[in-house]
């Protein structure tokens, strides 16, 4: 089988493509977007194998398939009896995985070098083979995420869920019906009967959803389960495992957590009230630290959530408080300790904040080290202040140095000097960057003036959609041009900096525009050698804009200012041609970047004046002043612009689901955004009944 015979089958979406008018054929896994990351704008379209050899193959197209093709062949298909399982993770389901304790290298080792040594496509998608083990890792955590976005998550988030627990989901139950199921049971989820009874279980989503055993309840009410599950809604408990259906299982990240074993139970006689019956009830036995516990020592549940290496928020804060109470003591040593003994305690404080995992836990450290930082200052500073306070003692060990950091940013070796060097290399970075923001701007400012409008005229904000593509081809060419990731450096490099690049000749625009209308003003020099060529190339640029020169003829006149006298005096270009599109309803800037900031600036400046004044001459407050000057957002235009992101979003799911290639799929996805802009509404008439 050819290489390319074997990419396609690997899923019916996969097909031939031409991006816009382009006489290239790439290929697209049915995306509407090619291997090589150009997306299918106006004009593109898929074609079939007939049509193919009418066109030139892409390069980098050909070689992602067959780089693809031959992992395809090397791996076979997707199999239990194989082992292996090809997944595809796009950019959101990899951000929601980073914030993982396996990620974050607390645990999982296996697992996390399996994710890490997925290829990266160019649009952020991670793709190749895992194993079983992996694939259910996957499916767990994806599954969890996906449940926790049902009601409070963004719509993008909740979308990008959905899709990869379905997408995760079939890869999954088709491993499972291919012979995995035994490889299943090596991971080791425990049924029920195998928790130990006094343990409560229960799920996020009522009778549905996963079953967690619940380790404790945190100081908010809520339950805390012995996964690092990520949820905004409660987990509710079911009550005890003993009371519950022996052959459901629990999950995955749980089981490998919980207390397991025998528990002792006892026949307890309950009244019901109201009734004079009693019934008997089977109570567990309340079990210690050291029964019946997967923690064979015996430990502190914050030292075994330590030694597992996850640590649930509620030990979290258990473990941070504890460390807290030691930086207190550590900054009350102001003298009270010596030099080895505030050392000792900044190293014990040390060390347990190193012992923080679980999820967020690089963010507790940081604060934890910078308060202990802070402590450390306290103590050393009153330790140094006693040495000195005695002069004539004689010097002890205890008066030495403590630290020999740095104390202030002044006492950097060289400080000044490298501020300044510093100081002008990013200026030298910057004005580089404008400059070659700006070579690309005239080529694109280039092109405007060689498209047209409806009117005729240049199409100098680039309105039209050819002047976006022709725009738009520049950046394509590059890109199309580049070897495949991870061949050249150099290449990496031009692809993480295009999208900073196009930003750069964005601005440099705002600024050549204005000066090459201003330019129409500026007659060439008569002496000049080339002056004929000069004025041959002026004329050439004002007959662009003949239209404007039919609206604002060379006769007319416009009313100024000399020596403080009124004049007329015949209009200019430039003013003809800014007063002409902006009449069109076109308008183009007037000013630069820079002649705008510093008309703002001046603005600022003459209202703060007049501000000071009327402070001082008691006609307002300071406060009152002061919110003239920087006001804050209105009621009404907080209101506006959270009713402005609400219905893009829901205006983007719609788009999203117009683009679907199945009629069907199509369907279904629109049915499902209508049903959920119906619960809204019912939740809406809920508030209004509550109000009233």
């Amino acid at each position: 089988m050819s290489d390319i015979q074997r990419w396609l089958d690997e899923s019916r979406s996969r097909t031939f493509c031409v991006i816009g008018k382009g006489k290239c054929v790439h290929l697209s896994r049915g995306n509407d977007e090619s291997l090589c990351g150009k997306l299918m704008m106006d004009g593109s379209r898929y074609v079939g194998s007939q049509d193919v050899l009418d066109y030139a193959p892409c390069r980098t197209c050909w070689k992602i398939m067959e780089r693809e093709s031959a992992e395809l062949e090397k791996g076979g298909d997707a199999v239990a009896g194989k082992g292996r399982y090809k997944v595809s993770l796009t950019r959101p389901v990899m951000e929601f995985l980073d914030g993982t304790s396996c990620m974050q290298g607390d645990e999982e080792p296996e697992i996390r070098a399996e994710i890490l040594a997925l290829s990266r496509r160019s649009n952020g998608t991670e793709v190749g083979w895992v194993s079983f083990e992996t694939l259910e890792w996957l499916y767990d955590y994806i599954r969890t995420w996906a449940e926790g976005t049902e009601d409070n998550a963004e719509p993008g988030e909740q979308r990008a869920a959905f899709a990869a627990h379905k997408k995760i989901g079939a890869i999954y139950a088709q491993a499972k019906e291919e012979g995995a199921t035994a490889v299943a049971e090596t991971q080791g989820k425990l049924k029920l009967s195998e928790v130990r009874g006094d343990i409560r279980v229960g799920s996020v989503n009522g009778s549905g959803g996963t079953i967690h055993a619940i380790k404790e309840i945190d100081a908010n009410g809520r339950n805390v389960p012995y996964c690092s599950i990520k949820s905004k809604n409660m987990l509710r408990s079911w009550g005890p495992a003993h009371e519950q259906k022996a052959t459901l299982e629990l999950c995955a990240q749980c089981s490998k957590h919980v207390p397991t074993g025998a528990v002792e139970f006892t026949e307890e006689t309950v009244a019901i009230p109201g009734l004079d019956r009693t019934v008997t009830r089977r109570v567990a036995k309340p079990v210690t630290g050291d029964d019946n516990t997967n923690n064979a020592n015996g430990e502190d549940p914050a030292m075994a959530a330590k030694t597992s290496g996850t640590m649930t928020k509620a030990t979290q804060n258990e473990v941070a408080e504890a460390i807290r109470a030691n930086i207190a003591r550590l900054a009350s040593m102001d003298g009270e300790g010596t030099a080895e003994g505030i050392e000792a305690l900044r190293e014990e404080i040390r060390k347990a904040t190193e012992e923080i995992t679980g999820r967020g836990a690089a963010g507790i450290k940081a604060t934890l080290r910078a308060e202990a930082d802070k402590a450390m200052e306290t103590a050393t500073a009153a330790t140094k202040s006693d040495a000195e306070a005695e002069p004539d003692a004689e010097e002890k060990p205890d008066a030495e140095v403590v630290s020999l950091a740095t104390k202030s940013v002044e006492d950097i070796v060289d400080f000044a000097k490298l501020v300044e060097i510093g100081a002008q290399r990013v200026r030298e970075a910057a004005t580089e960057s404008f400059e070659k923001g700006r070579a690309v701007g005239d080529v694109q400012h280039a092109m405007r003036l060689g498209s047209t409008d409806k009117d005729g005229d240049p199409d100098l904000n680039a309105r039209q959609d050819i002047t976006k593509k022709g725009a738009g081809r520049i950046y394509e060419l590059v890109l199309a041009n580049l070897p495949e990731e991870g061949a050249d450096p150099d290449a990496d490099v031009i692809r993480e900096r295009i999208g900073t690049i196009q930003t750069d000749a964005r601005r440099a625009m705002q600024t050549i525009q204005p000066e090459y209308i201003r330019s129409l003003d500026v007659e060439p020099d008569p002496q000049a050698e080339d002056y004929e060529e000069q004025k041959a190339t002026l004329e050439a640029h004002r007959a662009r804009f003949h239209n404007a020169l039919k609206m604002f003829p060379a006769d007319f006149m416009v009313d100024d200012e000399e020596d403080g006298k009124p004049i007329k005096r015949p209009i200019k270009w430039s003013e003809r041609v800014f007063d002409y599109y902006e009449k069109k309803g076109k308008p183009l800037r007037r000013y630069t970047r820079a002649e705008e900031a510093a008309q703002k600036r001046a603005i600022k400046r003459s209202q703060k004046a007049q501000l000071e004044a009327a402070v001082e001459a008691g006609e307002l407050t300071q406060e009152e002043a002061d919110a003239t000057l920087n006001p804050e957002a209105t009621p009404e235009e907080v209101k506006e612009k959270a009713d402005k992101r609400a219905k893009s979003a829901v205006l983007r799911l719609i788009d999203d689901a117009k683009k679907l290639e199945s009629e069907e799929e199509k369907t279904a996805r629109l049915d499902e955004i209508a049903s959920m802009l119906t619960a809204l509404r019912k939740e809406i008439k809920k508030a209004e009944t509550a109000a009233s």
